[in-house]
């Protein structure tokens, strides 16, 4: 039986997940904890195979206990949930190793899927070294031009690509047992490239595994399509005078979020389309509104601003294009969880 340690600080959503996870074959609940104080004693003392942890808790988040029940167990699976829209902090959880994030509320399906998978990676990994994919940094020009063949859609190209990355990856001889670690690294560069490149992200959908076989080539194959498919619905959603469109737009945004009077109006002019059909189209390729990209990338850059220790918090709400300081605060809680204060304190800072 596979043992799991399940931390929520919320009592009924921990009992539920706990009884949920009782249902699924080949699983029992090794212990509840209700944050990460306690999550981390519980690991030292007891064990488990699986860490099922929410984001937002008390003392210590999901990230940082990620992070250190990773120190303690190497081999550790985790899974992180939250109701929150988390999915920067979920990013840096699958670059960490984290196996996979379940959206609450946590669905059966969901829940039965990823225990399933896990059991399989665990099952795939017995008896060997957790290994790390150092090769990435040898072959980061491939990579680099797997991802923006992927953006630009050049199907001709990404075949190209991915048939020298997925071959070397198959003559290393450990493709069974590392092919979540793969697939994560890959995924997780592939997006960190488009993110830089081109200010865009791929979609949450694309971040979750897949249901690998334990057969490395089918495996490799799998992978392959599903790059294919995100590469195939890029194509359908954007056609090249919306590419040429939104990423003007994209420009717009990164050089003007800071000044407070920015709006979906001057993106519209300055890219010479109506209003309404600009933030249509923008919605469509870039799978959020345009507000919703520029509060999110304000409250990224007021991040940035917090962890300098000499940064006064009233100055970064300025800097990041807001005049109202509780405005800011209300709108920082609401997107990372914490108020900016508080978030200070959990880097360890005054």
């Amino acid at each position: 039986m596979l043992q799991v340690l399940v931390v929520e600080d919320e009592r009924w959503i921990r009992r539920n997940m706990c009884k949920m996870i009782e249902e699924v074959d080949g699983y029992q609940v090794a212990g509840e904890a209700k944050n990460g104080v306690e999550a981390l004693q519980m690991l030292q003392s007891r064990p488990p195979h699986v860490l099922m942890t929410d984001i937002h808790m008390p003392f210590m988040n999901g990230l940082q206990l990620s992070e250190a029940a990773k120190r303690v167990l190497p081999m550790l699976e985790i899974v992180l949930f939250s109701g929150y829209n988390d999915f920067e902090y979920v990013r840096e959880g699958l670059r960490q190793g984290v196996h996979d994030y379940l959206q609450k509320p946590v669905q059966t399906e969901d829940l039965h899927r990823t225990m399933q998978q896990i059991a399989n990676k665990i099952a795939h990994k017995k008896g060997k070294l957790h290994q790390q994919f150092v090769w990435m940094e040898a072959w980061r020009v491939n990579a680099n031009r797997l991802a923006e063949s992927l953006w630009l859609v050049d199907k001709p190209k990404f075949e190209t690509e991915w048939s020298v990355l997925s071959s070397e990856w198959l003559k290393n001889g450990d493709g069974q047992e590392n092919v979540y670690e793969f697939f994560h690294l890959l995924i997780y560069f592939i997006n960190e490239r488009i993110r830089v490149n081109y200010g865009a992200q791929l979609p949450e959908h694309v971040f979750h595994p897949l249901d690998f076989t334990g057969d490395a080539a089918q495996d490799a194959e799998l992978i392959r399509q599903h790059l294919m498919g995100v590469l195939n619905e890029l194509l359908t959603q954007r056609n090249w005078r919306k590419s040429h469109v939104v990423t003007k737009a994209l420009h717009y945004i990164h050089s003007e979020y800071a000044h407070p009077h920015f709006s979906l109006i001057d993106a519209a002019e300055l890219t010479g389309l109506s209003q309404p059909y600009l933030s249509r189209l923008f919605k469509e390729e870039m799978g959020r509104t345009f507000m919703e990209y520029v509060t999110e990338l304000r409250i990224d850059k007021a991040r940035e601003l917090l962890e300098n220790p000499d940064a006064k918090v009233y100055e970064v709400v300025g800097a990041v294009g807001y005049t109202e300081y509780a405005y800011f605060v209300r709108v920082f809680k609401r997107i990372v969880g914490y108020s900016p204060s508080d978030y200070r304190k959990q880097l360890g800072l005054k």
